[in-house]
């Protein structure tokens, strides 16, 4: 096993994302109950946590969670209000 701290974290993330429940867009979209544009809007933006590329994202079911607990759909959508 690795002595390196940073290369123990880098592990543990991994190993972390393994064990935790991945989600596609489409997933993510019903999970939260956005549409699925709005999902990919909120990718494109990076206003919402994912993992991967921008043409196949993968979100952790935790850091959505996460991420509704900290307020952020509600900072994002009062943005968007204040365009019109």
């Amino acid at each position: 096993m690795t002595k390196c701290p940073h290369c123990k974290k880098a592990i543990a993330e991994k190993t972390r994302e393994f064990s935790e429940e991945v989600l596609t867009t489409k997933e993510a979209a019903n999970f939260l109950s956005y549409a699925y544009q709005t999902v990919r809007n909120l990718v494109h933006e990076g206003r919402i946590p994912h993992r991967g590329r921008q043409g196949r994202p993968r979100f952790l079911k935790s850091e959505l969670i996460a991420w509704v607990n900290a307020g952020m759909p509600d900072n994002w959508i009062q943005r968007q209000a204040g365009r019109y």
